[in-house]
C-alpha cells in the first residue's frame, strides 16, 4: 500500500510534504493563512479510523487575530456553514475529514484545506495593515506608471490547482506575473516564500509559448524579514525585484527578459 506521501505525490503533487510529528504524520501544504502563515495538515490513524485534521491550528489563528478570544456566535454560525459545503466536521474546535479508504487522503485534503482558507478568510485585517497598504500602492503605481493590469488573477498550474496572482500586467510584447511579498514577521517569511515558490513552479508552463509570461517577485523590503536564501530560493523561479527600487521593477515590467 502507498505511504501517505506517496499518496499525495501520486494525486496532488510534490507540493506537500510529510514528516511524522508524535503519534501524526503533518502535512505540510502549500496553502498559507492570510499572514503568510503556513497551513499544516495531521493525519491520525486508530484501529478502525482515520482523520485528516487541522488539529484546532485554524481556529487558534483566528482566535489570535480577534481582540476578544471568544468566537461569536455569527462567527460560528458561518464556520458551519463553511464545513458544510466543503464536508468537513468542525468537532471540539478541530477541522477534521473521516477517511473511508486511502485513496480518498488527496481529495480530503483539498476539502480541509478549502474550509481552512475560508475560515480564517473570515478575518479581515485592519484597514491600513501593511500587506493591503502595499498592494495598494503597487497598484497606484502601475496606474501611475499607465501599465494595465489585472489584480488578482487566477492561472491553473500542472497540478491542477489555481494560483491567484497579485498582478497580471499587459504590456505590448511583455506580459507578466508579479507576487507581492509583504508580511510583518520572519515567521511568516518562511511560509510566503514557500508559497510564491510553489506558485512558480506549477506555473512553469505559462512562461512558454504561446503565453511567454515573465515571472516577477516584489519583495517589500522596508522590514527586516527576508534572508539572503529568501532571494535566492524564488530568483531560480522569478525576478527578484524590491519596493525601495520602483525604477528597477518597472523596467522588468516592460522589457522581455
Amino acid at each position: 500500500m502507498p505511504t501517505p506521501s506517496q499518496q499525495i505525490a501520486n494525486h496532488i503533487g510534490e507540493l506537500f510534504t510529510c514528516s511524522p510529528v508524535a503519534q501524526y504524520i503533518r502535512i505540510r501544504s502549500p496553502y498559507l493563512y492570510p499572514d503568510g502563515e503556513i497551513i499544516d495538515f495531521f493525519l491520525e490513524e486508530y484501529d478502525d479510523e482515520s482523520y485528516i485534521s487541522d488539529l484546532g491550528e485554524t481556529l487558534r489563528w483566528l482566535r489570535m487575530q480577534m481582540t476578544s478570544k471568544r468566537i461569536s456566535q455569527k462567527y460560528r454560525a458561518l464556520m458551519q456553514d463553511i464545513c458544510l459545503t466543503c464536508g468537513v466536521e468542525l468537532v471540539g474546535g478541530i477541522l477534521r475529514v473521516r477517511l473511508e479508504h486511502p485513496e480518498e487522503l488527496a481529495s480530503a485534503i483539498t476539502q480541509l484545506a478549502q474550509a481552512s482558507v475560508r475560515i480564517a478568510g473570515l478575518w479581515t485585517p485592519p484597514k491600513g495593515s501593511g500587506f493591503v497598504s502595499i498592494l495598494e500602492q503597487v497598484a497606484e503605481l502601475l496606474e501611475r506608471e499607465g501599465i494595465p493590469f489585472n489584480r488578482n488573477a487566477k492561472f491553473p498550474g500542472r497540478s491542477g490547482r489555481d494560483w491567484k496572482i497579485d498582478f497580471h500586467t499587459l504590456n505590448e510584447g511583455c506580459n507578466a506575473l508579479v507576487s507581492v511579498l509583504s508580511v510583518g514577521t520572519a515567521g511568516a517569511a518562511v511560509g510566503k516564500v514557500k508559497s510564491v515558490v510553489a506558485g512558480w513552479y506549477d506555473l512553469t508552463q505559462m512562461k512558454q509559448e504561446p503565453n511567454s509570461m515573465r515571472f516577477i517577485s516584489l519583495f517589500d523590503d522596508t522590514g527586516e524579514v527576508w534572508g539572503p536564501e529568501d532571494f535566492k530560493l524564488i530568483g531560480e523561479l522569478s525576478d527578484v525585484t524590491y519596493w525601495t527600487e520602483p525604477e528597477k521593477f518597472l523596467d522588468k515590467l516592460v522589457t522581455r527578459g
